[in-house]
C-alpha cells in the first residue's frame, strides 16, 4: 500500500485476517492524514458519513492531567482522544447544552465514567 505522487492509494489485491483488517484501517487512517484535502474541522462540511447509533464510550484519567476518551464503532474499532481539561470541559458543556442533563449531573456521570460507559 502506498501514496502516489497524484495523491490515490494504490492496494494489491489482498485477502484478510481481522487482525490484518484493523491493522489496514489504521494504515489508511495514516496515509488519509497526508492526502489532500483535509478532514473538515467542522462536521457540518463532510460529505456522506458512516455513523454509529448511541456508540460504547469510555473516560478514564490519563497521565499529566489529561483525559482519555475513547469512542468505540462497530465496523470501524476504537477512535482514542486525550484531552486537557479545557478541551474535556468544552465537550461537557457541548453535551448539557444541546440536552435536558444539567452540568452537575455530567460531572458527576464523567466522574462516574473512570468505571467506562
Amino acid at each position: 500500500m502506498e501514496l502516489n505522487a497524484d495523491g490515490t492509494v494504490t492496494l494489491p489485491a489482498m485477502r484478510l485476517t481481522t487482525p490484518e483488517v484493523d491493522q489496514l484501517l489504521h494504515d489508511l487512517a495514516q496515509l488519509r492524514n497526508q492526502m489532500a484535502p483535509v478532514v473538515p474541522q467542522d462536521m457540518r462540511e463532510l460529505g456522506q458519513v458512516v455513523t454509529q447509533h448511541n456508540p460504547h464510550v469510555s473516560i478514564a484519567r490519563g497521565s499529566y492531567g489529561l483525559i482519555v476518551m475513547g469512542v468505540r464503532h462497530r465496523a470501524l474499532g476504537w477512535c482514542l482522544f486525550t484531552l486537557d481539561q479545557r478541551s474535556a470541559a468544552s465537550i461537557r458543556d457541548a453535551l448539557a447544552k444541546r440536552t435536558s442533563a444539567t452540568l452537575d449531573s455530567l460531572d458527576e456521570e464523567i466522574g462516574d465514567a473512570d468505571r467506562s460507559h
